[in-house]
C-alpha cells in the first residue's frame, strides 16, 4: 500500500509539474505591445493678428482665442473674458453707477501711455459681482478701454457672490495681447 501511495503522490506530482510548466511557458510567451513612440513634425503656431478699425487698433492674439464684435465692432470680446470698448469719460471719474477702483498706475507699453486699473463691482441687478484689470488709453478724449473680467461675459447670475480675482494664468494671457497692442 505504502507504494500505492508513493505512487499516486509521484502522478500527481507530475501532473502538477506539468500544469505548472504549462502555465509557466503560457506567460513567457505573452508579449506585451507597447506603443511605439513616434516623433511627429512641430508645427508652427502662428499667432493671429486682430485689426479694429473703428476703435482704432490693431493686436495679436494667442492660438485658439475666439474674436466677437458686437454692435458693428465698437465693443470686441476675446474668448470668454476680456472686453475692449471706448468710453466717452474717464472711467477713474466716473459719477453714479461706476466700478470700485482699488489701483491705478500709469504704464507705458509699445510708445502708447496707458493707466493701469484694478478694481470690482458689486452685485447690481443681474450683474455678478467681480473684480476686473484694465488697461486705458486716453485718445482724444475717448478712453480705450481693455478690459480682464473675472468671470465669463455669458456667466449666469449668482445672487450674493463674494468678489474674487481673476485667474493667474489669464492674466499673463492678458499681458501678452496688452504687450501686442498698436494703434491705428
Amino acid at each position: 500500500m505504502t507504494k500505492n501511495v508513493i505512487a499516486y503522490i509521484s502522478i500527481l506530482f507530475f501532473i502538477l509539474s506539468l500544469v505548472v510548466g504549462y502555465f509557466y511557458f503560457k506567460s513567457q510567451k505573452v508579449v506585451e505591445e507597447t506603443p511605439k513612440v513616434t516623433s511627429s513634425p512641430i508645427a508652427e503656431i502662428k499667432p493671429q493678428v486682430y485689426k479694429n478699425d473703428i476703435l482704432g487698433f490693431e493686436l495679436t492674439l494667442s492660438t485658439g482665442l475666439v474674436v466677437e464684435e458686437k454692435t458693428e465692432g465698437s465693443v470686441v470680446i476675446i474668448g470668454e473674458k476680456i472686453l475692449i470698448y471706448e468710453l466717452d469719460s474717464d472711467p477713474e471719474l466716473c459719477k453714479g453707477v461706476c466700478s470700485v477702483i482699488t489701483k491705478g498706475e500709469d504704464v507705458e507699453v509699445n510708445n502708447i501711455k496707458m493707466r493701469y486699473l484694478e478694481g470690482y463691482w458689486e452685485e447690481l441687478g443681474e450683474d455678478n459681482a467681480q473684480s476686473f484689470v484694465s488697461y486705458v488709453i486716453n485718445r482724444d478724449g475717448k478712453f480705450l478701454v481693455f478690459m480682464l473680467q473675472e468671470l465669463s461675459v455669458n456667466m449666469q447670475f449668482v445672487e450674493g457672490r463674494e468678489v474674487g480675482q481673476p485667474d493667474s494664468q489669464e492674466l499673463m494671457e492678458f499681458k501678452k495681447i496688452i504687450d501686442s497692442i498698436n494703434l491705428i
